[in-house]
């Protein structure tokens, strides 16, 4: 058998050499009989079968160039390659000239600052429409592959040029949103050389990452080494806008080899040529088989760009991408496991970085392959699910129950709307959400336009859980257990349970959404204790009759922090005024022994907030009062009793340091650290006691005043180690960069250190707020009342939030208020990172008008090692990760509100241990300390010595300072600090029984400014005081007429007038040039 296979494969090679040199091989594509069987049982054929032929379904070049019809194409003398400054000319010229159908934005910047544009067009590019689909292209990901970046820019010229003129073109582009970003990787583009056909110069980000291996992977241990091991800021921008815009179709545009490549690309062991489909594998044959027909030859089966082992072989064209081979960390598999939309990725030619001759032939090949992909975003079904009040209902799902294939969910948008693209057959759908029933509804698809398929789904009962002893309602977070312990709150219960079951009020519905509620209007305490126990309440609330009033059952630990019984007693009088009653008239059951017996054995006291409400005589005098009052008091539960939104894995951290340093590392992550120096010590360390918390203060007693404090288990080696190494830096001979920077700190300013605080988090979460926080950061400013800046440090995510006093963020929808007239204790229910803080942001950002604050936050992330590199938090493990930088707002609280920096320093579920975390962000914080010196530290004290707060401070911009009036008052001790830029200032000081002071200055653009304004009092005199002083002027004037009148006396006049000299005025010596106006100004000083 060997003897006969040898020479026929010899043969064969011979064959193949024999007809090479007649072969372009950047253009042919020829097949051997193999492959031409092979193509017979490809997945083309098993799903398509004879159907491959049919140019109804599949659309030839030719029939496109029919469909589309005569159309204007790109001028000859535009086809080029064009280098990031000729790319953004083209889009904003194109932008300028066709505002009616064109929109401009980028997407992101690249590492080097370039943006990512991208060009929307259509009818309506500022808007979704409803129904639209969104439509997008992605060039040039590795930057030496620029055929598909040229090709979106030519495309971009036909799309616009013949609008209103082509017909087809028109019509795409009215019922289409289409988004193209031409280049992703404008950085590698820069690297790159035109004459590349098959190189890597320029294929990589400039941190020489690959960006299309750069996205979290499908199967992480999958990743190569060139995917890096941080996501970089392309494919972070890039992660976000996908998430943004609801994408419904994409193509990747590569180069290097001529096919259209679909998912998944990592195979499930990691091993190449392996095919790996995914559950929408017959959809994407159908879509990359698409554009490849109506290419000029990609379609074709057979081998091309070459022989040897950069040359590829390919049935119809196309291939699954593992099967081709593996790649994890791609951008079409992250994007079909994490949104709606369908991508295929297209190598676009065998060169790379084609040279310019080449290009006009390459757009040809492609430009109606192009138009027809597009065109398949059309296909399928669409519509509108919404509820039995026609309000859309988001986030429902839509899934394929049966049909022609299989498909991976997808999910409604906030306006309800779905597209579903499918391969042509019938199909069973079915929508589900989790407050309707499910709705299945049948549909046959067809090659044309999407079947409309609006939906409504029926509400699920929302009593159907419901028993006869207890009422559930709502879904959200918080837990809350109410309890009836007589008829009066039995009735009051029982309408809360029908009102928020059956309301239209966009209010309860609000307060649903973040709460649970088991009701139990008429509890019973043998029969319903296991039931209440069962559900694990956050708080427990007891309504019954008697005067209004509240009473707390287990005052401490398991009080909340915002909880102010004063204020919640006040506003229970007043919501229960109208039912009247006091201790005599209806004895309020709150206070019996009976009560306190059976909240005890519900049990829960250490962790469940157990409270008490008295609700008048007869709160069914008004049962619109009284109902509207029950709320209140739900929506104040919903305010203080605060369940931290938690993002990631949530872990519990060793708080232990021996777990995590050596036993010289112990010493400084410890108190024994901070607690060992002497007050000698060039930090001049000092200890003040706030409440049972050890304040420590390092620095001097001038400048800027910062807090810096842990508020986790895990960040409290952090602060003891910041205050060790301030102090130990601060006394070396030889400095280096750290020590000159942490000299000028303590030299210019007080850093006050709060390492622990009571009830320190032991579970790593995120922050949706830090208003639980205010009680403590009160006690300190009660101490020291200087401190304008706290620095808090936690864990939770990689990234800042920055909360500016005086910068007005829009609430989130989430924390407005119900209406109900109740005292607000301070909290925000939910996450205070939604859109209208974003764009409240981006208009501080655009204005130019950043506040100090943010600036400070930007300062710590341009100068962290992976924040700086990340614009989202690369903790998130949810499909939206957050932005590194954001804000947040003190909840409504009578007080002084500092500015403050949460500074979150490591992810919670990061193995390592917790001494990494002040490596990775000393340089930051202190950075952000030297920063906080700029500016301007006012004292404003007495003659006599005396500190006066509560004065006013103007500061005005002089000349070119460009700086608007601004009033300061000074605090408790007379000290007020503000940030301001470099320049030259008016301070007027000001004080009540003092007089005004003015003075200009000079606000250093590298240190700390340091004034101190001596205000005087104006002279007066008291009556008593003022007829001692008149008796004794007059003696002083008798005496001085007295002694004059004696010496007048005794005085020769004549002899005196015989020996005056006349001396001429003209011999005068006046003292040279000097005027009299400088003889006489005794208040000029040099």
């Amino acid at each position: 058998m060997r003897d006969v296979v040898f020479p026929c494969i010899l043969i064969t090679f011979a064959h193949i050499a024999a007809v090479v040199n007649g072969i372009d091989w950047n253009s042919d594509i020829i097949a051997s009989p193999i492959e031409l069987a092979g193509a017979n049982s490809d997945a083309l054929a098993k799903y398509f079968g004879q159907g491959i032929d049919n140019a109804t379904l599949f659309k030839t070049r030719d029939v496109m160039g029919e469909l589309v019809g005569q159309f204007e194409d790109v001028s000859k003398d535009k086809i080029k390659n064009h280098n990031y400054k000729e790319m953004t000319h083209w889009l904003k010229h194109t932008a300028e000239t066709y505002p009616n159908i064109t929109h401009l934005y980028s997407a992101g910047k690249s590492l080097q600052g370039r943006e990512l544009w991208v060009l929307i067009i259509s009818d309506n590019p500022m808007e979704h429409e409803l129904l639209e689909p969104e439509f997008k292209y992605v060039g040039n990901m590795h930057g030496n592959e620029v055929v598909g970046r040229e090709a979106l820019l030519y495309l971009i010229d036909v799309l616009v040029q013949n609008y209103g003129k082509n017909k087809f073109i028109t019509n795409l582009v009215d019922n289409t949103r289409i988004h193209m970003l031409v280049s992703m990787n404008p950085d590698g583009y820069e690297m790159g050389q035109a004459g590349d056909r098959v190189g890597y110069a320029g294929r990589s980000n400039a941190a020489g990452i690959d960006l299309n291996r750069n996205f979290p992977a499908r199967y992480p241990a999958h990743k190569e080494a060139t995917g890096g091991f941080v996501t970089q800021p392309e494919t972070l921008a890039v992660m976000q806008w996908l998430l943004s815009y609801p994408f419904v179709l994409s193509a990747n545009l590569h180069g290097g080899s001529l096919v259209a490549n679909y998912p998944y690309d990592d195979s499930d062991t990691g091993a190449d040529g392996i095919y790996t489909p995914s559950s929408d594998d017959k959809l994407f044959v159908e879509l990359a088989y698409q554009y490849a027909r109506a290419h000029t030859n990609m379609w074709k089966t057979g081998r091309r760009c070459g022989l040897n082992a950069d040359g590829d072989s390919f049935y119809h064209g196309i291939t699954n991408g593992a099967g081709w081979y593996h790649l994890a960390g791609g951008m079409q598999d992250w994007q079909y496991l994490h949104s709606n939309s369908m991508e295929i990725t297209i190598e676009m030619g065998c060169f790379k970085f084609p040279l310019p001759f080449m290009l006009p032939t390459l757009w040809d090949e492609h430009k109606y392959a192009l138009i027809a992909y597009m065109d398949m975003v059309h296909r399928g079904v669409k519509g509108i699910i919404s509820d039995g009040d026609g309000n859309p209902v988001s986030n429902a799902t839509i899934r394929i129950v049966r049909g022609e294939t299989t498909g991976k969910n997808i999910t409604t948008t906030t306006t309800g709307e779905y597209w579903r693209i499918l391969t042509p057959g019938n199909y069973e759908l079915e929508v589900v959400h989790e407050n309707h029933k499910p709705a299945r509804f049948n549909v046959t698809v067809d090659v044309g336009d999407a079947i409309v398929k609006n939906i409504t789904m029926e509400a699920i009962p929302c009593d159907l859980k419901d028993t006869p002893a207890m009422q559930l309602r709502g879904k959200g977070p918080l837990k809350l257990g109410l309890i009836g312990l007589d008829s009066a709150a039995e009735t009051l219960l029982r309408r809360l349970g029908n009102n928020t079951c059956r309301s239209g009020d966009s209010n309860v519905a609000l307060l649903m959404t973040y709460t649970q509620l088991a009701i139990f209007p008429k509890f019973d305490p043998a029969d319903h204790t296991p039931l209440l126990r069962a559900f694990s309440v956050d708080a427990l609330i007891l309504f019954t009759s008697g005067a209004p009033h509240a009473i707390v059952y287990n005052a401490g630990q398991a009080t909340p922090q915002l909880y102010s019984q004063a204020a919640f007693e006040e506003s229970i009088r007043k919501a229960f005024a109208f039912s009247g009653g006091n201790s005599t008239s209806c004895p309020s059951l709150l206070e019996s022994q009976a009560t306190a017996e059976m909240v005890q054995n519900i049990g829960g006291g250490n962790t469940t907030f157990q409270l008490g409400v008295g609700i008048g005589c007869a709160p069914d005098n008004d049962t619109l009062h009284a109902d509207a009052a029950v709320i209140g008091i739900l929506e104040s539960m919903l305010n203080v009793v605060h369940k931290d939104v938690v993002h990631e894995f949530s872990v519990i951290p060793s708080a232990n340091p021996t777990d995590h340093f050596t036993p010289e590392q112990v010493i400084m992550s410890t108190s024994a650290g901070l607690d060992r120096l002497p007050e000698s010590a060039a930090c001049r360390p000092k200890v003040e006691m706030v409440g049972a918390m050890k304040l420590y203060r390092l620095g001097a007693d001038t400048g800027p005043k910062t807090l810096i404090m842990s508020v986790e288990a895990k960040t409290e080696a952090f602060v003891y180690q910041l205050g060790s190494y301030l102090c130990d830096e601060s006394s070396v001979s030889i400095p280096n960069e750290d020590h000159i920077q942490i000299r000028k700190i303590l030299g210019s300013s007080s850093v006050y250190l709060l390492p622990e605080i009571p009830h320190s988090q032991l579970n790593c979460h995120d922050y949706g707020t830090i208003s639980p926080f205010i009680p403590l950061v009160t006690q300190v400013l009660n101490v020291v009342p200087e401190i304008d800046f706290v620095v808090f440090i936690a864990a939770g995510g990689i990234k800042v939030r920055f909360i500016d006093k005086e910068l007005q963020l829009p609430l989130p929808s989430g924390s407005k208020s119900l209406g109900s007239g109740f005292a607000n204790m301070g909290g925000m229910a939910n996450n205070q990172e939604d859109n209208s803080m974003v764009a409240a942001l981006a208009s501080a950002a655009a204005s130019g008008k950043k506040p100090p604050i943010m600036q400070l936050a930007e300062t710590y992330i341009n100068t962290h090692a992976h924040m700086k590199q990340n614009p989202l938090d690369v903790c998130a493990n949810d499909h939206q990760p957050k932005p590194v930088l954001g804000a947040l707002q003190w909840s409504p609280h009578t007080w002084s509100a500092p500015d403050a920096l949460l500074i979150q320093t490591a992810c919670c579920y990061e193995p390592r241990g917790t001494g990494s975390i002040f490596d990775e962000n000393r340089k930051p914080l202190l950075t952000v300390l030297e920063q906080r010196l700029r500016g301007l530290s006012i004292t404003v004290i007495s003659s006599d010595v005396q500190l006066i707060p509560n004065a006013n401070v103007t500061i005005t911009g002089v000349a070119s300072t460009q700086y608007p009036a601004k009033l300061l008052k000074t605090g408790p001790r007379g000290f007020v600090h503000i940030a301001l830029p470099a320049g030259r200032y008016k301070l007027a000081a000001a004080a009540e029984k003092f007089q005004s002071q003015h003075i200009e200055i000079t606000v250093s653009p590298t240190g700390s400014t340091i004034q101190e304004f001596v205000l005087h009092k104006p002279f007066q005199l008291s009556g008593g005081r003022t007829f001692v002083a008149i008796i004794v002027a007059v003696v002083l004037l008798a005496i001085v007429f007295y002694t004059l009148k004696r010496a007048i006396g005794g005085f020769d006049w004549a002899a005196k007038r015989e020996g005056f000299e006349r001396v001429p005025l003209s011999e005068f010596d006046y003292g040279g040039d000097e005027s009299e106006d400088d003889l006489l100004d005794f208040r000029q000083v040099k």
